[in-house]
């Protein structure tokens, strides 16, 4: 796969695009998610030797309602959570790197002069970012896979519910089994699942549908975000071994006929005379 030149020349511009969207994802997706978790924990937390007030997986008998264990929150959204804090980092770092190299490029033009860089990247770097943007790939999957499938039982389990609040029967039972949609079944959630006396109140009424549909668009637009760079690292990776190891730059730009002997920089710019 061959990218364009635009992706080639200034590969730190798009890594900043693409870290600062898995920055926003990744934290709003934990914010999302953890405001949810946290509102039912009281309500399903209805074991007595674990935690197991998690909003996804919830398991239904005639006279509880009660969440799945508390590790399987925690492990969705912290792992969303440091990967976009770390993304956000290296997108920081990006902005810094490329506001430097714009600014020495913009010294040489006035000098008339060749430009080095000092941020010249090693011949793996792009090889050790696409093994850390593949194993990325894998937890985001994971998260996303469990976040999906726990979504699903939950509905699931609370139609049963919401059918015996309701003491449905006849076409009422096949309306709230077969026509309504799990927005539908976690709002009516939302105002008729009472708190149990023993346990701790809800405190208030959220939206629990939109917070959790919200949620999962983020999970899988984080997934995909790392996908991309996972893509993209693999093919600058491919474009340098095919360059010889040279920076990818100079395979888009016009590479200085002389490089001064034992200079350890990277060159970014060429002088240009107006």
């Amino acid at each position: 796969m061959n990218l364009p030149d635009r992706f080639l020349a200034d590969s730190t511009r798009w890594f900043t695009y693409l870290y600062g969207l898995s920055s926003f994802f990744g934290i709003t997706k934990a914010i999302t998610f953890s405001l949810v978790w946290s509102h039912w924990h009281s309500t399903l937390n209805g074991c007595f030797s674990t935690d197991c007030g998690c909003c996804l997986y919830v398991t239904t008998t005639p006279g509880t309602i009660t969440g799945s264990d508390i590790g399987v929150c925690w492990f969705i959204t912290y792992a969303h959570l440091v990967i976009g804090l770390g993304a956000c980092g290296v997108a920081c770092w990006c902005c810094v790197r490329r506001m430097r190299e714009q600014t020495r490029r913009a010294r040489g033009k006035t000098r008339h002069r060749p430009v080095y860089s000092s941020e010249h990247q090693e011949d793996s770097s792009f090889t050790l970012q696409a093994l850390l943007s593949g194993l990325v790939s894998v937890l985001l999957f994971s998260t996303g896979y469990m976040f999906t499938e726990g979504y699903i039982k939950t509905c699931s389990e609370y139609r049963r519910t919401v059918a015996r609040n309701l003491k449905a029967t006849g076409n009422l039972m096949d309306l709230i089994s077969s026509r309504l949609s799990c927005t539908s079944i976690l709002d009516m959630m939302d105002y008729t699942q009472p708190n149990t006396p023993r346990r701790a109140p809800r405190g208030g009424i959220i939206n629990s549908a939109i917070l959790l549909q919200i949620a999962g668009l983020l999970t899988w637009a984080h997934f995909g975000v790392w996908v991309v760079l996972l893509v993209y690292n693999t093919c600058l990776a491919r474009h340098k071994a095919r360059m010889g190891g040279k920076d990818v730059s100079w395979s888009v730009g016009v590479k200085p006929e002389k490089v001064p002997e034992g200079e350890k920089m990277g060159v970014i710019g060429t002088e240009t005379s107006i």
